[in-house]
């Protein structure tokens, strides 16, 4: 009995900080799955809005609205300016189509996890840009 009596000890001093390293890593997949999410729902806003705007209205009004609208969101990637967002006019299967790309990088003030991320955790990462790409069929476009 005298040899078990901080066995308590050692196991809570052990298995805490690993509770913590899941917790906290749940919370990162969490935030960055947001952000998945959130660049994706703007990549679609853009392309319908794109392909739905008044004649004579330009794509570089598209961005710059939906620049001002989404500028905000993210938790962990931040869109910085309206080159984030790009619209092209593509042809898919022999239809008139808008694909749009929005490139979030990775925020390097502010955020824990993010400073996590600059610590090393994303050195050479593909991870330190959120890309989210949409094509929508444009149905202003004449074939």
């Amino acid at each position: 009995m005298k040899r078990q009596k901080g066995q308590d000890i050692v196991e809570f001093a052990i298995l805490v900080p690993l509770f913590f390293l899941i917790l906290i890593a749940m919370c990162a997949f969490g935030m960055f799955f947001s952000d998945y999410i959130t660049f994706n729902n703007v990549a679609r806003s853009v392309a319908r809005e794109a392909v739905v705007r008044e004649p004579g209205d330009s794509w570089d009004n598209v961005k710059t609205r939906n620049f001002n609208e989404y500028k905000t969101a993210g938790n962990l990637y931040k869109l910085t300016d309206e080159n984030n967002i790009t619209i092209q006019q593509t042809t898919v299967d022999g239809s008139p189509s808008v694909t749009v790309t929005v490139q979030a990088p990775i925020k390097t003030q502010g955020a824990f996890f993010s400073n996590l991320a600059w610590a090393g955790l994303l050195q050479g990462s593909d991870l330190k840009t959120m890309r989210a790409t949409y094509t929508m069929y444009d149905e202003n476009q004449q074939k």
